[in-house]
């Protein structure tokens, strides 16, 4: 089930920036944060009419308060490494994305090519989600999401050399390939070791842990890109993906 949802999200990575590019070449930037801020509208609205509303679960006394999830992390030795591990790679994925438009910018001079950066790399993750629906059941989840994680790390790399835009695409679409089979499984074993009073709570704590990293990665990138340029950027993010 999380593969399946993992690939409807990476799906919108593929078509999403794939038509920024085209829309920002063929109108101006602004208009498409318009578009954008349409389509928060509109998932707004599927939300209110077509999720059902259920009864709310009762609560123990593990589950009382706002900070429940959070505790529940830090108590369990393995979520807590899983959330650090998730905490340190976002903040490095939004230093990749980062790097991506500065180069599409700086050394090809095109929202096209940035555009189709992101879509490559949407479309590895389209692939790698049907492949973990296959095969993610047939594993053992941590070792298939750790071995994952390492294999995702290497191309990037590659994008420390200054390369032709079909080879850059064709790294990132080998890298997030991979990163359903991580987030699949590892998904997985964060929701099934959470007792179910506590698991909504526990999730939204992963999530917003993880999500913290987000601004954080930006507020580094921008002076990093701007004294170093994208290819040394490209190298300390994939050295941090490993270490992680």
């Amino acid at each position: 089930a999380n593969a399946v949802v993992e690939g409807a999200t990476r799906a919108t990575s593929l078509l999403g920036p794939a038509a920024a590019g085209l829309l920002i070449a063929a109108f101006s930037a602004p208009v498409v944060l318009y578009v954008d801020a349409a389509t928060f509208l509109i998932a707004f609205g599927l939300l209110a009419l077509l999720v059902p509303a259920r009864p709310a679960r009762p609560q123990s006394d593990d589950g009382r308060g706002v900070l429940a999830g959070i505790r529940f992390l830090l108590r369990d030795p393995l979520l807590r490494v899983l959330g650090l591990t998730a905490l340190i790679a976002n903040g490095l994925g939004q230093m990749l994305g980062a790097g991506l438009t500065v180069l599409a910018y700086e050394e090809y001079s095109s929202s096209k090519v940035a555009g189709a950066f992101f879509a490559a790399f949407g479309l590895g993750a389209v692939l790698g989600s049907i492949v973990a629906v296959r095969i993610v059941g047939r594993h053992d989840p941590l070792r298939l999401g750790a071995s994952a994680f390492v294999i995702l790390t290497l191309p990037i790399f590659a994008l420390s050399l200054e390369l032709p835009v079909p080879a850059v695409m064709t790294a990132l679409a080998a890298s997030s390939f991979f990163g359903p089979l991580v987030n699949a499984p590892l998904i997985g074993v964060i929701t099934m070791r959470t007792p179910e009073a506590i698991r909504a709570k526990v999730m939204t704590a992963v999530l917003t842990t993880a999500m913290l990293a987000g601004p954080a990665g930006m507020a580094v990138a921008g002076p990093l890109l701007q004294s170093w340029g994208p290819h040394r950027v490209f190298l300390l993010v994939a050295t941090g993906q490993l270490l992680a």
